[in-house]
């Protein structure tokens, strides 16, 4: 080979090398700004869904930001744990709560996503004016911390994973001699 014809192909071989670096950090880019896009929507759609389907009432907004079959993975002490509700169901489980606790409010304190969950960290507070089954209202505020695990599908919620201090919420709610009430 003659020497113009190597320096020819190593010219060629050093540009096909930059080119196909460039391409895949191009590519590399698309994707994690895709995904931080997608993330960042993701816990938008979240706290949108805390301030205002729970905490404000909205309905309307539900079927934007719930997937028409919603599964609550993981609830240890609440009726709906382990069903698969449709949005009507979602809705009605909203209103119920809501029906109970009429001020009820959440506030998050943290929030953290990855791929297509979010966590938040959470406390609630609200007044029951409703009975809430085997409690009768009792007018008085209560305060409850929890965490709740958030899994999307695309742009909807598909679910969650959630834990409550069920037993502080039942301590506020009807003491006895310091002890919550053992309810049957």
């Amino acid at each position: 080979m003659n020497k113009f014809f190597k320096l020819k192909l190593s010219i060629l071989l050093l540009i096909s090398i930059i080119i196909s670096g460039l391409i895949g950090s191009a590519l590399t880019t698309f994707f994690f700004r895709n995904q931080l896009m997608t993330t960042q929507k993701n816990k938008e759609a979240v706290v949108k869904l805390i301030d205002e389907v729970w905490s404000k009432g909205n309905l309307q907004i539900v079927d934007q930001l719930i997937a028409p079959q919603y599964t609550i993975r993981h609830d240890p002490g609440d009726q709906w744990e382990g069903k698969t509700l449709d949005l009507a169901t979602y809705k009605e489980r909203v209103r119920m709560s809501r029906h109970v606790f009429p001020d009820q409010k959440f506030y998050i304190e943290d929030i953290v996503a990855n791929d297509d969950k979010v966590a938040i960290s959470w406390h609630f507070t609200g007044t029951p004016k409703g009975n809430i089954p085997g409690l009768p209202a009792t007018n008085k505020t209560v305060s409850v911390s929890g965490l709740t695990i958030y899994y999307f599908s695309g742009d909807k919620i598909i679910g969650h994973w959630q834990i409550v201090d069920r037993l502080g919420f039942l301590g506020q709610l009807d003491m006895q001699k310091g002890r919550p009430k053992v309810i049957k």
